[in-house]
């Protein structure tokens, strides 16, 4: 039998991973805000992750944003969006 607590789903997680929204290679941009939701669908979790990071320098030109998924997880779209652009990634 399945359970609804997905509290179980772990990762590795190394000393030295940066992860996150970094910039210019060396600085960390600010986790504002995460939001996550899971929903069970027959024996699939589907789970959507949404991360609001504050920007306090003038401008970004470039960041690296790197995340870890659980052995045997599936990416299935990517959106980023800031004031200036929006960018999306769907994988379906």
């Amino acid at each position: 039998m399945m359970s609804d607590d997905l509290s179980e789903v772990s990762v590795n997680i190394s000393k030295n991973e940066r992860l996150g929204l970094w910039a210019n290679q060396e600085q960390a941009i600010l986790l504002k805000r995460i939001e996550v939701k899971a929903q069970l669908k027959d024996f699939l979790a589907e789970v959507s992750v949404s991360q609001t990071f504050l920007n306090t320098e003038n401008k970004c030109d470039d960041a690296d944003f790197t995340f870890l998924l659980p052995t045997g997880a599936v990416l299935l779209s990517f959106i980023f969006w800031s004031e200036a652009s929006v960018w999306i990634r769907k994988l379906r």
